[in-house]
């Protein structure tokens, strides 16, 4: 018997837009997606800055099965990519003080280095972490409930105080 799937098309869908943050000195979890009560499904990921002296920044996509504690959080509410959607059940963290203790690691997920050009030279531009997640061939990345949470890591990079980062996620709900 065929199955029946509903499109992604027809799932609720939400973004995080967040520019220029200004990362602590030195940072670990940057942001933390928690699963809610539907599946939540990334389709898109993307991350790039600016700052006065050029360098490559890591960055980890970890999931974990407890969230992070201490630092300074402040709660980020996803946008509607379509009005008539409900409320997002999937609940975000960005971190102006790096989190200690970090939540339990499940595995790092993907991985990548992305380039921080400085703002100050005329046609420097930073390259992107980028990881589209729409291919239909295999399944993008999921927290299924509220006890996965998926950070976003700097994986420790030294940084200054004219770094400014920007995030892009698009996911799903549903």
């Amino acid at each position: 018997m065929p199955s029946t799937r509903l499109l992604d098309c027809a799932l609720a869908t939400y973004t995080v837009a967040r520019p220029r943050y200004t990362p602590p000195a030195t940072q670990t979890d940057a942001w933390q997606f928690q699963g809610g009560l539907n599946q939540v499904k990334f389709r898109y990921i993307r991350i790039t800055g600016i700052t006065t002296t050029g360098r490559q920044c890591s960055v980890d996509l970890i999931k974990r099965s407890t969230a992070d504690t201490g630092g300074t959080p402040t709660t980020v509410t996803p946008a509607k990519m379509d009005g008539s959607d409900g409320v997002a059940l999937a609940q975000v963290k960005e971190f102006a003080a790096a989190p200690s203790p970090l939540g339990t690691s499940i595995g790092t997920i993907l991985a990548t280095s992305f380039a921080l050009a400085p703002n100050t030279v005329a046609g420097g531009y930073s390259t992107a972490a980028v990881w589209p997640m729409a291919d239909p061939t295999y399944k993008p990345l999921i927290l299924n409930g509220a006890n996965e949470f998926l950070c976003i890591n700097l994986a420790g990079i030294a940084t200054t105080t004219a770094d400014r980062l920007d995030l892009e996620a698009i996911f799903t709900e549903g």
